[in-house]
């Protein structure tokens, strides 16, 4: 048992470090991709994105190219192996799960703007509330897949579903607080070792410890709701669900609002530091305590 655990973790180690020396030289490559497409005079919108954003996309990418080769190198080839089974209410789940998450925190979110925190803009771009509706669908899609399809379904091999969650959620909320430095890091030139030069300078919100207490607390709630959904459900909708609609709620109030004051104890930098997010959070579990409980007594009964 212990022998079989220690080649998973040094497979699944082997494709961390197979996905960040890809994703680093996948990033100047898109990079130089984008500024030909802008020159030909086509996607010129590219031009607002800074190098941070292609070595993200880059790390994506290869995580994506690498997943079914990680999968059949540990003779996981079906959904079935990893735990997740045909749920014949999936659509009422995912439905449940986004509507539930986006009124959610769009109802938390209204405090801003009751309390002239934020106001709304004069002209709201349609195309970027759609835009936030296709970018929550398909991070929903791809993270959901990737952590608790992937991820979870693994650790369950060697531990009990409760144990791989608290670890899945450690990793879910670490992966996450690695964001793009604050400031506008200059690279005079991008060239082919830049990914490996900017990613250091990616982990610079550990070092502050208001962020770690705020940010780094609500990432682990929202990875333990999510992962607790797929445990009871043995399916991945509700967790995609409620996962794009808080993205989504998320920009698009940032799309169609803007901020007129200063930080504070309910909201920090945006909707995912502060008290505020962290009760909501806590109550949704609260809430999926009680439905998840009261679903499995009427199995019993029945």
């Amino acid at each position: 048992m212990l022998g079989a655990y220690m080649r998973d973790l040094k497979l699944f180690l082997l494709y961390l470090l197979a996905v960040v020396v890809v994703g680093c030289l996948l990033a100047p490559l898109l990079y130089d991709a984008a500024q030909w497409l802008m020159e030909a005079g086509y996607l010129t919108f590219l031009a607002r994105f800074r190098f941070q954003k292609y070595l993200n996309r880059g790390i994506l990418i290869a995580a994506l190219i690498f997943m079914p080769i990680f999968l059949m190198s540990l003779k996981m080839t079906s959904w079935k192996s990893l735990g997740i089974e045909k749920n014949v209410g999936k659509w009422r789940d995912l439905i449940m799960g986004f509507v539930f998450a986006a009124l959610s925190l769009w109802l938390a979110a209204s405090v801003l703007l009751i309390e002239g925190q934020r106001v709304w803009k004069t002209n709201i771009s349609w195309f970027n509330i759609g835009g936030a509706l296709l970018t929550a669908l398909t991070v929903a899609l791809i993270e959901e897949v990737f952590f608790r399809g992937v991820l979870l379904g693994v650790l369950r091999r060697h531990l009990s579903s409760y144990r791989a969650l608290a670890i899945l959620t450690v990793i879910f909320a670490a992966l996450h607080f690695i964001r793009s430095p604050r400031t506008k890091v200059k690279i005079p030139e991008v060239e082919w070792h830049s990914g490996f030069t900017l990613l250091p300078k990616s982990f610079w919100q550990f070092s502050e410890p208001e962020l770690i207490l705020g940010g780094l607390l609500t990432l682990c709630l929202v990875g333990w709701i999510l992962g607790y959904t797929v445990i009871k459900t043995r399916s991945l909708f509700m967790a995609f669900g409620l996962h794009a609609g808080w993205v989504f709620a998320l920009r698009s109030f940032q799309f169609s609002t803007r901020k007129m004051g200063e930080n504070n104890i309910w909201f920090g930098q945006n909707l995912l530091t502060g008290l505020a997010p962290i009760l909501l959070l806590m109550l949704t579990g609260i809430l999926l305590f009680f439905f998840f409980s009261r679903a499995e007594s009427k199995r019993t009964a029945g």
